[in-house]
């Protein structure tokens, strides 16, 4: 059953092989708890297992959550789902080709971009400052793009390589 399933706790790691059992309508079920916030214990491997096992329209289900407004200081796990969701960008650009996955992460590994946010006021315990919050998304961004596996991800990491060096040798 996929609700028991994402609401075990994997200490060493997550199941992957276990995770492509499921199909289109366990994703259904996830994209339901994703959004019942009784189901917040249980968000950050929700997202990651619809990142590995949801279709294109997953991207739209995933951006759409990591950009909900959530007042203005989050708890620890509601700011690990966030960071998971963009984690899980990538594994599903890398299975879909998702363009919208891409094209968000690609944005998103900016700093610049999370500040943009109106909606994305938060800050937590893990990250306490908004600048810190941008930036540590930024950098969940960059894994996502990384997992994706794609030639675009990496002429992006490049250009955001190239960008960081220059910027640190002024």
């Amino acid at each position: 059953d996929m609700r028991e399933f994402v609401q075990r706790v994997y200490p060493d790691s997550l199941p992957f092989r276990e995770d492509m059992r499921y199909g289109p309508a366990d994703v259904e079920v996830l994209r339901e708890m994703m959004w019942d916030s009784r189901q917040r214990a249980s968000w950050p491997m929700i997202v990651t297992v619809l990142g590995i096992i949801g279709d294109v329209q997953t991207a739209s289900d995933l951006i759409a959550f990591i950009q909900t407004g959530r007042g203005t200081r989050v708890n620890g796990n509601e700011y690990h789902s966030v960071g998971a969701a963009i984690v899980a960008l990538g594994y599903l650009a890398e299975r879909t080709g998702s363009p919208q996955a891409l094209r968000f992460l690609g944005d998103a590994m900016y700093p610049e971009f999370w500040k943009s946010r109106s909606r994305m006021r938060w800050i937590s315990r893990a990250v306490p400052t908004e600048s810190a919050r941008n930036q540590q998304l930024s950098n969940f961004a960059a894994m996502g793009l990384a997992l994706s596996g794609r030639s675009e991800a990496a002429g992006l990491l490049r250009s955001r390589w190239e960008a960081l060096k220059n910027r640190r040798a002024r």
